[in-house]
């Protein structure tokens, strides 16, 4: 079984990419695949993000408990976001948890043939900016996630470009459906068992021909029928972008900020307690944003 998760700042397109998976056949698991309850700590806390990254790890479990042996051997999913997003938005000591879910990563794949590989979404910071900038004229709520300074946007970017990820993808003026074929290459690349996984495919990618999908709750979709589904390989022939060790900025860790785009029921809320007065009994709704 393998899981893709893409990551990267708001606004770099994880949305569109996913929505793109889904419509080749994959399924694609939002955050609103997960439901966190709401306590008296702030969902960014390092215990709330701890039990964030827990219950992913669950529900990843969950799908492939449900799978007959072999089609769990065979199924592709895609993940809006990986369990590191919690070492950037807790708010305190988020760095601790990176060598714990990386060893997670690792037991996950030795014990239950789960392997995960992370996929970042690089994109020029004038482009992205502009992306965040028209995003807004359609969707001015997103100002509550402090997606309109310049000085957050540059923030999120220098941590995700500075994490160590197993492959990046430059997603710069390209159609949705190139780059879909390029992400496709890139975790091919990754490993031994995407490629095989992904060479066994028998479904086209980049051909924008429609898939049986519905939406989930936050809007986001997820393919119906898929799980037994994988995909075949681009045309293109790309290399992974990875940055040598020198070139890592690690984990910051300890970040404070004031949103991602994610469902508070996920337990990320948009939230900061140097922007945004939290309320710990609004509803998700109150801070519902698309990826």
């Amino acid at each position: 079984m393998l899981v893709v998760c893409l990551e990267g700042c708001h606004g770099s397109g994880k949305t569109e990419l996913c929505r793109s998976f889904a419509e080749s056949g994959f399924t694609v698991l939002d955050e609103a695949f997960m439901d966190m309850p709401a306590y008296a700590l702030h969902p960014q806390s390092l215990l709330m993000e701890t039990m964030w990254a827990t219950q992913w790890f669950r529900h990843v479990l969950e799908k492939a408990s449900k799978l007959a042996p072999e089609e769990r051997s065979r199924a592709v999913f895609v993940a809006d976001r990986s369990p590191f997003s919690a070492v950037f938005y807790s708010r305190r000591d988020g760095a601790l948890l990176e060598p714990v879910i990386r060893s997670q990563i690792g037991e996950i794949a030795e014990e239950a043939g789960i392997h995960i590989i992370t996929a970042h979404l690089a994109v020029d910071p004038e482009l992205l900016w502009s992306r965040i900038q028209s995003r807004l004229k359609l969707e001015p709520f997103r100002v509550k996630y402090r997606e309109g300074e310049r000085e957050w946007m540059d923030t999120t970017q220098s941590w995700y470009n500075g994490f160590d990820w197993d492959v990046t993808i430059d997603n710069g003026s390209q159609s949705i459906a190139e780059l879909l074929d390029l992400a496709v290459e890139a975790i091919r690349e990754a490993s031994p068992h995407a490629r095989r996984l992904l060479d066994a495919a028998s479904i086209s990618v980049g051909s924008g021909s429609p898939a049986s999908s519905v939406r989930g709750p936050d809007g986001a979709f997820e393919a119906s029928g898929a799980c037994e589904v994988s995909c075949a390989a681009a045309a293109h022939n790309v290399t992974p972008v990875k940055r040598p060790a020198a070139q890592r900025g690690g984990s910051s860790g300890s970040q404070t900020p004031s949103g991602r785009d994610s469902p508070a029921s996920m337990g990320h809320a948009a939230a900061s307690e140097h922007a945004i007065d939290f309320d710990l009994a609004a509803t998700a709704e109150d801070f519902e944003g698309a990826h």
